[in-house]
């Protein structure tokens, strides 16, 4: 179920984000999913880089917890650009487990709050990219636009409707959005996985994991809440502390505890 549950994050909502924001700040920002990124080592280096140079390019990377978009970004200062390609990247996330929704949430906290550091005005517009705070802000958006006078002309005149005209826009807007919203992202996934076959067939509306994608819509802005709210990450075991630098640094779990027992005295 976890895996399902990050199949519509990743391949709906971050594409979605990440190729507008790629497309409107070209040039300028560069977004890219970290887990499945290709690129030669000479890649990052200055055109007259030694071969020594070339062998230890990565390690000045090592000290950020998002190495991805570093090497992004320094890929980008040198004119060359990327792209999300539609071939099929298979991870092995905690081989021999299945992912639960839970260490799906818990390793996504760890990519929010990353970017928090990295790259706080994308963090702070991201929910707006996301099915209910769209929704909301579209919805009262409309509600001032229109205003009850035009509302109670659509509305007041058909036959066999008892309800007020707020709320047959309220239910007509709704039903018109997460249509629209479901429908734009299933052909984002139907684009980015052309390459991959199920059965012989494209994955459409049959292979679609609807129940996964309605919960995904649903925890979005509560766990995107939660996790901007916090500066520590869990990594392989270790609990690091970010820092406003992109650096990380490792925390003594022991301090940790002593602070909070200190604070709720």
């Amino acid at each position: 179920m976890g895996a399902l549950f990050e199949w519509c994050i990743i391949n709906c909502s971050h594409a979605k984000l990440y190729t507008v924001i790629n497309y409107l700040a070209e040039g300028y920002a560069s977004c890219v999913v970290g887990k499945s990124n290709m690129f030669r080592r000479s890649d990052i280096c200055a055109p007259d880089a030694t071969q020594q140079e070339i062998k230890t390019g990565l390690a000045k990377f090592g000290k950020y917890m998002n190495e991805d978009n570093r090497i992004a970004e320094e890929i980008l200062k040198l004119g060359k650009v990327h792209a999300i390609s539609t071939d099929l990247a298979i991870q092995t996330h905690d081989s021999g487990k299945t992912m639960s929704i839970r260490d799906c949430l818990d390793r996504h906290t760890r990519w929010k709050r990353t970017r928090k550091f990295a790259v706080p005005l994308v963090t702070l517009i991201e929910p707006f990219f996301e099915l209910v705070l769209n929704g909301v802000c579209g919805y009262y958006g409309f509600l001032w636009l229109l205003g009850p006078k035009v509302l109670s002309e659509w509305f007041s005149g058909i036959q066999g409707v008892d309800y007020s005209p707020v709320v047959c826009f309220t239910w007509l807007f709704w039903i018109f959005h997460v249509g629209c919203w479901l429908c734009s992202d299933i052909y984002i996934a139907r684009c980015l996985d052309a390459d991959f076959r199920l059965d012989g067939c494209l994955p459409g509306l049959r292979e679609f994991p609807f129940f996964s994608w309605i919960l995904r819509e649903l925890f979005a802005l509560p766990h995107h809440l939660f996790a901007i709210f916090g500066n520590t990450v869990n990594w392989r075991g270790k609990l690091l502390k970010l820092r406003w630098d992109g650096t990380i640094a490792p925390v003594d779990e022991s301090i940790l505890m002593t602070q909070e027992i200190v604070e709720k005295r």
